[in-house]
């Protein structure tokens, strides 16, 4: 007699593993944070095709920071010289940042980069790639970094996806 589990258990473990989607995130840790002290979040550098990726990121980001039990997040806002143009330099606004939580008395921050945000070709799907890191403003030290990526389905968003890997990425951060 033979047996019928092999007709629906292949169709069954192919559909997980298929509508799970493609994902992965790389750690390093250097030293866990020190408890009490304030937090800021960093603008996000876009180094994808994409413009605007790095400030739809940043918005995700701020998101998925205000669950419960996460530190209040202080946001570093541009403001330029009467007449004077928005800072272009990715690393330029990043620099001007770290230098504002300093003075600020800020303990930790939190920034990274779009690396990819982006459809493939024929497909539609979204694909993301993201990395964080977490600075000690006293020391100017990265304490723990994160890069990560997935890829969604047909018909997915680029932000859900994205929402899905920064919620992921922000799990494994030790807030304290």
């Amino acid at each position: 007699m033979k047996s019928d589990i092999g007709y629906w258990l292949i169709p069954a473990v192919l559909s997980v593993v298929l509508l799970s989607g493609c994902s992965r995130i790389d750690i390093h840790d250097a030293a866990p944070p020190q408890p009490g002290q304030s937090w800021m979040l960093l603008p996000l550098q876009n180094l994808s095709d994409t413009p605007k990726a790095g400030e739809n990121a940043r918005e995700l980001l701020a998101n998925s920071l205000r669950g419960p039990g996460m530190p209040v997040f202080r946001r570093f806002v541009e403001q330029p010289e009467d007449g004077d143009l928005p800072e272009l330099s990715e690393q330029r606004r990043e620099d001007q940042a770290l230098a504002w939580g300093k003075q600020q008395g800020v303990g930790y921050a939190l920034g990274g980069a779009v690396n990819e945000w982006r459809y493939k070709p024929g497909t539609g799907e979204p694909v993301l790639g993201i990395t964080l890191k977490v600075v000690d403003l006293r020391s100017g030290n990265v304490i723990w970094s994160a890069s990560g990526s997935r890829s969604g389905w047909a018909g997915s968003t680029a932000s859900g996806t994205a929402q899905q890997l920064l919620d992921q990425m922000v799990s494994k951060v030790d807030f304290n």
